[in-house]
């Protein structure tokens, strides 16, 4: 995640109410969120059997209808 130290210090020491303090930690669950959504998508990715693909040529024989 990016830095945002300096955004959220200043949110935090603004006196003109909290809102963007809540809307600075808001913002921060969201981008978590996501993360962590990206990760369990690219995990299921990896686990999931790749394709088999035939390579060359069809095996001699009988076709089936």
């Amino acid at each position: 995640m990016k830095s945002i130290k300096a955004a959220f210090s200043v949110a935090a020491a603004t006196h003109f109410g909290s809102g963007s303090f809540w809307l600075l930690l808001f913002v921060i669950a969201i981008l978590d969120d996501a993360e962590r959504r990206d990760e369990q998508r690219r995990k299921c990715k990896r686990l999931a059997k790749p394709q088999v693909v035939p390579v060359g040529k069809p095996p001699a024989g009988p076709r089936p209808f």
